[in-house]
């Protein structure tokens, strides 16, 4: 399985930012995403074998890992400087990544872990959890009995919390308590808090084709990776769906003054969307012969697939297309609608279908004659919008 939660600095992500290791701290697009001898978001990889980012760890020294919540973690951390490149050939590459990626959650086929076999796989839970134990700091997860009985109904067995217990460098030390913060020398641990934040720990070195798994992990829990509607997967797949929307936003962006077909490049963002979109949706995908009106499963292959052709076709463009110029008025006489698109240009975009290849751009085709029309006599009265908001970047309409 592909894991691009990797790519990114826990420290500093929140719910609308991610910052990718090696990546600048831009304020306009204009300055490169990458630089390669930029020491600001260094992979710093911490003793727990996690990375942040090296402006976090400089910033905050003594910080816990984000990711396993061992403490200190990044005193004595590494730079690791082959991070930046790691991360620019993702974006190179960033199509065949989505669908590889998809190809593997939507189906659980991918390369084991032992055999190195393509097959379809399962995780070891058994070994996770050991493996997940090991290297988090389980003193986060420490409750007192007063606690355990007031908070906690799904009580585990002694038998479970005997093996939290033998994780602890010394049984007799006074812990806190997580919730009520007083000592106890006879802690129990929250294993469902436990179990919830370390989902997404050792997952690429614990798949397992069925042959492996019996051989290696007869009588082990096991879990398979298809089991892509679980809500116990969701927030692991939309953190991973984030960070290729990141990946493709970079690749697809074009600065206006380098534009060569604003329409064709209009046309890229909105198949982009879509499979940013159909890839968050946590619903289930159907068989397209079973319930034709279902979204069938292959859908956000054959948009990427289409996606990547697009891409294809601009860069192989050798002159700047008509529609560059029209865009320009408008840009200039301001004829954006509340929603700060050009409804003329959107409406010739979202009448292509998206999975087509299309030869040309769509100002010429027949089906935006009537938009052409209707856009082109108010270019020609010359008469200007009258502005009652800030415009935002031309180029970034269709990503907000």
């Amino acid at each position: 399985m592909l894991h691009l939660e990797s790519l990114v600095c826990y420290a500093c992500r929140t719910n609308q930012n991610l910052n990718f290791f090696g990546e600048f701290s831009k304020e306009s697009s204009v300055i490169p995403f990458y630089l390669s001898d930029n020491e600001k978001r260094r992979a710093f990889v911490g003793t727990c074998g996690h990375s942040i980012c090296l402006t976090c760890a400089k910033s905050n020294p003594n910080i816990s890992c984000p990711i396993c919540s061992r403490s200190n973690a990044f005193i004595n951390g590494t730079v690791n400087y082959g991070s930046t490149n790691i991360i620019e050939q993702y974006e190179s590459n960033v199509f065949q990544l989505f669908k590889k990626w998809w190809q593997q959650f939507n189906s659980g086929i991918g390369v084991c872990c032992n055999c190195l076999d393509h097959k379809l796989l399962r995780i070891c839970m058994t070994c996770k959890k050991k493996k997940d134990l090991k290297d988090v700091d389980i003193l986060k997860y420490a409750l007192c009995q007063k606690c355990q009985d007031r908070y906690r109904s799904d009580k585990r067995s002694e038998e479970e919390q005997e093996k939290y217990r033998g994780y602890l460098k010394d049984e007799n030390k006074p812990i806190e308590c997580r919730i009520c913060h007083n000592a106890t020398t006879n802690p129990f641990f929250d294993s469902t808090w436990f179990e919830l934040n370390t989902l997404h720990l050792n997952l690429d070195t614990l798949n397992f084709c069925a042959d492996c798994i019996l051989d290696d992990h007869a009588n082990h829990d096991t879990s398979k990776m298809s089991n892509n509607t679980s809500q116990s997967k969701l927030p692991m797949r939309i953190l991973t769906v984030q960070i290729l929307e990141k990946l493709l936003e970079r690749k697809l962006e074009v600065d206006e003054d380098q534009m060569k077909c604003k329409l064709r490049h209009m046309r890229m963002i909105m198949t982009s969307e879509e499979a940013i979109r159909r890839a968050k949706d946590p619903r289930p995908f159907f068989n397209e012969t079973k319930n034709a009106s279902k979204t069938p499963e292959d859908y956000i292959e054959r948009l990427i697939s289409s996606l990547e052709t697009q891409y294809h076709q601009y860069q192989d463009l050798k002159s700047t297309c008509h529609c560059v110029e029209v865009w320009k008025d408008v840009v200039k006489l301001n004829i954006f609608d509340f929603f700060e698109r050009n409804p003329h240009f959107y409406a010739m975009v979202e009448k292509t279908d998206l999975e087509e290849t299309l030869n040309g751009c769509p100002f010429e085709f027949e089906s935006s004659k009537h938009e052409k029309e209707m856009l082109l006599e108010i270019i020609r009265k010359g008469e200007k919008v009258s502005k009652s908001r800030e415009m935002t970047k031309p180029h970034k309409l269709l990503w907000n």
